[in-house]
């Protein structure tokens, strides 16, 4: 039930922004039109008829004030008065039933008549052809603003990113062949400093074809640096790649709320099997046998697992009801590696040492 609530309300925020892009766009046409000296007969926000509107000269109406002001501007002429001296405004600010988008309506624009020109001084035909261009590109030029604008923001907020930590070196890749192992700490790649595994990424597929490519690293074993010199090759998708894979997290998952039912189920089971079931989302790994975690983590404890030797490892988490340590007894299994078939896609097999039965019909 939660899952679904969080799923459409990700869809109404989803709706909303693209609400938010459609009236900074129009924004920009209203304003560039007012500048130009165009009347303006509506700015809305939304589509459908109006829910309230606002008017210089009439104050906020339920629903439109079009019949209102065109009933006075009317009184004004078979009166002999002079509609100005009544202080309306002839631009309407709508906000409609149904709040996604807007748009912006002037005089003598006909966008199903593009042929159709109103002899009016203020209207959008009678304008000179640069001031009519301003108008139609400023809405473009309003959401480039918005996006740097955005950019900015959102960088300044922060972003969630992946360490720049080496979990997996592929078999038979650059990366391997360089000497890279599980652990690593990447520090410079390219001649770039690195604070994320994206940015390996990045610098990886802009390097040049057939070149080394110098990247500095921090070994996880002895904490001393290195400098390896692999050679980007080029990966399924066209891109030059190294062949690594970041470091898993070292913290558990924050929420399980945006998870089905029955993925909630298969991950609280996962954790009772590995004797996390007492710890809450969110907890993250910090000691394991008194000792504290590097940004590695993750594999910290995967090699605490190894060297073990089936003897338990003292594990020290960290969560919102502040530490606690869970003894965790590891067990012998099978390794796991991929295989492949000349028919079929890769499989997983179990292997002992490297080594898996042939198979046979």
């Amino acid at each position: 039930m939660l899952g679904g609530l969080l799923t459409l309300w990700n869809v109404m925020l989803m709706l909303a922004g693209f609400g938010l892009v459609i009236i900074v766009h129009e924004l920009g046409h209203f304003l560039a039109a007012r500048w130009a000296g165009i009347r303006v007969h509506a700015f809305a926000v939304g589509f459908g008829q109006a829910i309230v509107s606002w008017r210089r000269g009439l104050g906020f109406r339920r629903g439109s004030s079009e019949g209102e002001y065109l009933q006075r501007l009317q009184a004004a002429r078979e009166g002999r008065q002079d509609a100005d001296a009544l202080g309306l405004s002839p631009t309407e600010y709508r906000l409609n039933w149904f709040p996604f988008g807007g748009y912006v309506k002037m005089l003598g624009q006909e966008d199903l008549s593009p042929i159709v020109a109103r002899p009016e001084a203020d209207s959008f035909s009678s304008r000179p052809v640069w001031k009519r261009m301003v108008v139609i590109s400023a809405g473009v030029v309003m959401n480039l603003i918005l996006a740097g604008v955005l950019f900015v923001v959102a960088f300044s907020v922060g972003m969630r990113e992946v360490a720049p930590v080496v979990g997996v070196v592929q078999p038979g890749s650059a990366a391997e062949k360089a000497g890279f192992a599980p652990g690593d700490v990447i520090e410079r790649a390219g001649g770039w400093d690195v604070s994320t595994f994206s940015h390996v990424m990045l610098e990886s597929a802009m390097a040049e074809k057939n070149e080394p490519m110098e990247v500095v690293v921090r070994r996880h074993a002895s904490g001393e640096r290195a400098t390896l010199k692999p050679v980007p090759e080029v990966g399924p998708g066209g891109l030059l790649q190294l062949g690594l894979g970041p470091a898993p997290s070292n913290q558990l998952f924050a929420s399980t709320d945006l998870l089905s039912d029955q993925d909630r189920e298969r991950y609280r089971a996962m954790l009772v099997r590995g004797g996390l079931g007492t710890l809450e989302p969110g907890t993250a790994l910090v000691r394991l046998n008194g000792a504290d975690v590097s940004a590695a983590g993750a594999i910290d404890l995967e090699l605490a697992l190894e060297r073990s030797g089936g003897q338990p490892v003292a594990a020290v988490f960290s969560g919102p009801q502040g530490e606690r340590e869970v003894q965790l007894t590891p067990r012998a299994v099978f390794e796991r590696a991929a295989s492949e078939s000349p028919t079929t896609q890769p499989f997983a097999v179990e292997h002992v040492l490297g080594l898996a039965p042939a198979m046979m019909v």
